[in-house]
């Protein structure tokens, strides 16, 4: 069983043209992703090996880039921003990492790739209950968040289409990383 999260950033620039020491303000919200990687990550090591994630920058100046992570084959990952924040640059310069790949794809694209082997999840205010939500040991889930914009109405049409199952939180609006810590809960919570 694994578990993956894409997270939809609207704005995060798609080259490592920000400043490391103001991330927030000069890359257009990669600190979101930043974030989101290291909750997706902060897990016990029996857990990271089942965990992927995948960050869709659609922000200047050459979008979209897609930063996949896979828990499998990357050896440790930082704990800190500005440490995750220098792998990252490194790899949009075309270092190479294990278990780390850069690449482009829209999100259409990208989500048709990934249903194929996981099945998507959307995370809204107004879907069903996480905690009602029957996860199957047999299932690999793909859990899609936005950024704080959120996901446009087309690819909010392209997951009805696709029949992503709308799941909620409850009705208080979390950060993308709080939303990835209390996935983390209760889905290894539920298959533990």
């Amino acid at each position: 069983m694994k578990i993956a999260y894409l997270v939809k950033s609207s704005t995060a620039h798609t080259s490592p043209d920000f400043n490391i020491r103001s991330i927030a303000s000069t890359s257009g919200r990669f600190d979101l992703i930043l974030r989101s990687i290291l909750s997706a990550f902060s897990m016990p090591n029996r857990f990271k090996g089942m965990i992927k994630f995948y960050a869709l920058l659609e922000g200047p100046p050459s979008p979209p880039l897609v930063i996949e992570i896979d828990g499998n084959r990357v050896s440790s990952l930082p704990e800190s921003e500005i440490d995750l924040c220098e792998i990252l640059i490194d790899a949009m310069r075309g270092r190479k990492f294990p278990g780390i790949k850069l690449y482009k794809l829209d999100f259409r694209k990208l989500v048709t790739n990934l249903i194929r082997e996981f099945k998507p999840i959307y995370l809204v205010e107004d879907g069903s209950p996480i905690q009602e939500f029957n996860f199957n040991r047999k299932v690999n889930y793909l859990f899609i968040l936005g950024d704080q914009k959120g996901l446009c109405v087309e690819q909010e049409r392209f997951l009805n289409n696709v029949n992503a199952t709308r799941i909620s939180l409850g009705p208080v609006s979390y950060l993308t990383s709080q939303c990835i810590t209390l996935v983390n809960y209760f889905f290894f919570k539920k298959i533990t």
